[in-house]
């Protein structure tokens, strides 16, 4: 009898080890879904731990006009700046930069600088998915002072790829969130979003505004590309080279009449275009005039049309006055 129980407790005991492994494995699992590749790795380890970092709900922002590319942030995040390289999300706890421009091999290997700075402790780790997109995860320890960076490059055509920094300060990013923002698929389209023949749409999540939708004459103006960011890019002939652009540009912290160019200005006038204030500026850049009208949308917002001083007979700015900014 005494050798049955002996028996039972002892066959009960080797279940409950195996038990714990198996939950203690699963446990394992469930913190380390990815698996990474040291990409670089200079002084001492980072082992520093860390409150970590993650979001309760998330959404998805819409790259180009057929839903194809899309990146994910978390809902309590609020657009504060769009300009021409970069459309910027953040909270008290962290900061989303989303390139304007799609960047190739080349220019990913820049963006993640691997030299040595002195009284700095970084490593990159990398981790490609079966879709081709890329994420770097990159961790530096400097003075006390810690920094998580998230960069997912996200396949764009042939080599290309659209670029998306998160950024957090003395907390680690958990697997939770990478996951999320990883797996853009889950997210259902959203046919509002979606940029159709005169119809330009940007879908912000700021604070104070959620859309702008401007609407055009497409037998007037031919859509040059798909791409959906802060440009629309029209031609009225499609076999033409010239373009006209127009920008839309936001910052929480307010916004002027300013232009930002390369280009040579030549003179400026200040002018109402319906109810808005406006500047026009003559430019010139390589013996080529433009126009380059600013508009005043409020406080916060302008918008921002240019074209080539040869298009003016064939190009009404009033034509690009007819939005919702709500």
């Amino acid at each position: 009898m005494m050798k049955k129980i002996s028996y039972i407790l002892g066959l009960l005991g080797v279940i409950s080890i195996v038990i714990s492994i198996l939950l203690l494995t699963k446990e394992i699992n469930s913190e380390n879904t990815l698996l990474w590749t040291t990409e670089y790795q200079n002084k001492e380890d980072i082992s520093i731990k860390f409150e970590k970092y993650n979001a309760s709900s998330f959404q998805k922002i819409i790259i180009n006009k057929d839903n194809a590319i899309s990146y994910i942030i978390p809902l309590d995040v609020y657009l504060y700046k769009i300009i021409n390289s970069i459309t910027e999300y953040n909270n008290n706890d962290i900061n989303i930069l989303k390139y304007n421009n799609a960047v190739d091999n080349d220019e990913i290997l820049n963006l993640i600088d691997l030299s040595d700075e002195s009284n700095t402790s970084k490593v990159v780790l990398k981790h490609e998915l079966d879709n081709g997109n890329i994420i770097y995860l990159e961790k530096k320890l400097r003075n006390g002072s810690y920094n998580e960076r998230l960069h997912i490059f996200i396949k764009a055509f042939e080599q290309h790829y659209y670029y998306v920094c998160y950024q957090i300060n003395n907390k680690t990013f958990s697997d939770s969130f990478i996951n999320e923002v990883i797996n853009m698929d889950k997210y259902k389209d959203d046919s509002n979003y979606l940029n159709q023949d005169g119809k330009w749409y940007l879908y912000l999540h700021a604070n104070n505004k959620k859309a702008f939708e401007l609407n055009y004459n497409p037998s007037k103006y031919i859509k040059n590309d798909d791409y959906q960011g802060n440009i629309l890019s029209l031609k009225v002939d499609k076999d033409s080279d010239k373009l006209i652009n127009i920008y839309f540009y936001y910052d929480q912290k307010g916004i002027d009449e300013n232009i930002n160019t390369t280009f040579t200005i030549k003179n400026s006038k200040k002018l109402m275009l319906k109810d808005y204030v406006a500047w026009l500026y003559t430019t010139i850049h390589k013996e080529v005039e433009y126009d380059d009208y600013i508009i005043m949308i409020d406080d916060y917002t302008k918008l921002r049309v240019t074209f080539p001083k040869s298009l003016e007979d064939k190009v009404d700015i009033n034509n690009f006055l007819n939005f919702t900014y709500e």
